[in-house]
């Protein structure tokens, strides 16, 4: 048997990482700070230090305030993370979100256009990749600190950045890496767009949290993805973990991944909204056509949330019916590997909304209270915040 031995630039490699991770985590630190946390010689750190302010991934922001007797004050060092910049894209169901953003998370410039059904996949990507190009242009970022793009898509990505499966935008598979890296001539990370939230919960969530975890998205549609020992679970197969996609009515609602009563084609935003004009009527839902002027058009999830007090007790069951139905599939999901706990994110997620889901699911079983599930510290920041993460992860933390 042929012993392999250790690969010291595997190790240096490592090395770096993990200075830049802790800088993440921690923020400002001297480098004996660094060292003493990290367990590596102070001639390690002193290196891998010199290195990456050279790469400008980091910098040095001045002394410590700390009173020291004797000896010159530590220099302390934080990542540069306001001077370098990653372009974050995120695919939904109905729209399409992208964005220039700080390594920190900070928001540059950010658009929104609606996903376009009647454009072939290329073409719609061609147009958001040239929108791309006027916003960097627009934000006068210098494209020599811009890291890479990190992608997030509805539906499963495999190692290629190629989508795969039925449960996507798209039926046929499509080449999303391939066509933004000839575009915008950057490096390009694609993955699904729930795994990337979890991943963006790792590395910009400061709180402590369980190291196993189940994360549910509600809207537009519904995804869903599992932490394990802090990692992101993932394999080869194209409805892993795909909550959207539990049968919940035997025969029932044609799906889009090809199969009929999915959970999503009873909960998802546009299934709700159309389950309500079924109802809407002068005479039986007087007060949401009074809010909408008359025209069924003028329904909207955003409309709905804000004037939900105001709601016809008909529609607040049709919406009450389908939080109940969430609830039940996030019980059976949860008790498939029994997490830490459950994290929830997505604007159909709202304060009313949350709050019922977890009362439906104490009903189901009692664990599964306010402590057990939580709504993200990212909630606000879900819509580009994945995406982002892929970038850092992929071409700054880990390059």
């Amino acid at each position: 048997m042929k012993l392999t031995g250790i690969n010291m630039n595997d190790v240096k490699h490592s090395n770096r990482t993990a200075v830049l991770y802790l800088l993440n985590r921690e923020g400002e630190l001297s480098r004996k700070d660094i060292a003493q946390k990290l367990g590596l010689t102070p001639a390690a750190v002193t290196k891998i230090c010199r290195e990456l302010l050279e790469e400008k991934k980091i910098i040095e922001i001045g002394k410590s305030d700390e009173n020291i007797k004797a000896g010159r004050k530590k220099i302390l060092i934080s990542l540069n993370a306001d001077k370098l910049f990653a372009i974050g894209v995120s695919l939904e169901l109905d729209y399409c979100n992208y964005g220039i953003y700080t390594v920190s998370g900070k928001t540059v410039l950010r658009e929104r256009i609606a996903f376009d059904r009647n454009k072939k996949p290329e073409a719609f990507l061609n147009q958001i990749s040239a929108e791309i190009n006027a916003l960097i242009k627009k934000s006068r970022t210098a494209r020599k600190n811009i890291i890479g793009v990190g992608v997030g898509i509805v539906g499963a990505v495999n190692s290629e950045g190629i989508t795969v499966g039925k449960y996507g935008l798209w039926q046929e598979d499509v080449r999303v890496r391939e066509i933004f890296e000839k575009n915008l001539k950057m490096p390009v990370k694609v993955d699904n767009n729930i795994k990337a939230f979890v991943l963006a919960q790792t590395l910009f969530e400061k709180q402590a949290q369980g190291r196993n975890q189940l994360f549910i998205k509600w809207g537009p549609g519904v995804g869903s993805a599992i932490m394990i020992d802090s990692e992101v679970f993932s394999s080869n197969k194209s409805g892993e973990a795909e909550i959207g996609h539990y049968i919940v009515r035997p025969n029932g609602t044609p799906c889009r991944c090809g199969r009929k009563g999915c959970l999503e084609t009873y909960v998802s935003t546009g299934a709700i909204i159309n389950r309500i004009k079924e109802s809407y009527s002068k005479e039986t839902t007087p007060s949401l056509f009074a809010l909408t002027n008359g025209k069924s058009e003028n329904i909207n999830y955003e409309l709905l949330a804000e004037n939900r007090e105001k709601l016809d007790k008909c529609i607040l069951e049709i919406i009450d019916r389908r939080i109940n139905r969430m609830a039940r599939a996030a019980v059976n999901a949860a008790t498939l590997f029994d997490p830490d706990g459950v994290v929830v994110f997505g604007y159909m997620f709202d304060r009313y909304t949350t709050q019922r889901f977890i009362e439906y699911c104490k009903n189901y079983y009692q664990k599964y209270d306010e402590n057990f599930i939580t709504v993200s510290t990212l909630f606000d920041k879900s819509q580009y915040i994945g995406a982002v993460a892929l970038a850092l992860k992929n071409m700054f933390f880990e390059k």
